[in-house]
């Protein structure tokens, strides 16, 4: 019963910090408008709550199709890549997008695969756990959590990386909506300029 308690009090201790990150995320969507800080703390609050390796954020451009790496948060010694395009079939994230729905490679060792655009080389990640952002039904972007050493994600850090993904939905579509919003005040500004001229 002692042993069963324990675990059971480990258990609630992890989710515990699971949902304090579901909290900091969700009061940082409330607070921040910028879209980089809100895409930064959630690859950050991704990394910590899973205790992987690296988390990594990447945004679909339809035309043409591509992905580009937004956001990620590694150790001190990972250099993340240049913000540049990659084609989509040169990504390991491209499974999310095409399917919508999460995707697990619990063992990334083939020599194939680690030389895609998106896989980090150095530090050497072993498996990762891909979750689509889905923005009015159309994926717009994948939240990747590599981890060090392979493993099989449970039904549990599936539903929490989805969760953080439509986090990650939210964001953006915020973030949209307010550019959208100061773009209008500037042109209703412009034209009440030229009115008053």
């Amino acid at each position: 019963r002692t042993l069963q308690r324990i675990w059971l009090l480990r258990q609630l201790q992890v989710k515990a910090r699971q949902l304090e990150t579901l909290t900091v995320v969700g009061q940082s969507l409330v607070s921040k408008l910028q879209l980089q800080e809100l895409l930064d703390t959630i690859t950050r609050e991704t990394r910590a709550i899973f205790g992987s390796r690296i988390a990594t954020i990447l945004l679909h451009q339809p035309e043409p199709d591509t992905l580009r790496a937004e956001s990620w948060s590694g150790p001190e010694d990972f250099v993340p890549p240049a913000k540049e395009y990659w084609a989509s079939t040169d990504c390991l994230s491209t499974a999310a997008v095409r399917t919508g729905r999460l995707v697990e490679y619990a063992h990334l060792h083939s020599a194939e695969v680690l030389e895609l655009r998106d896989v980090p080389a150095q530090p050497p990640v072993q498996a990762a756990l891909l979750a689509p952002i889905v923005v009015d039904g159309v994926v717009i972007g994948v939240l990747v959590n590599y981890s060090a050493k392979p493993h099989r994600h449970n039904n549990e850090e599936k539903r929490l990386l989805g969760a953080l993904a439509n986090l990650g939905a939210v964001a953006i579509a915020n973030a949209r909506l307010y550019a959208r919003v100061f773009e209008s005040e500037d042109t209703l500004r412009k034209n009440e300029t030229l009115t008053t001229l």
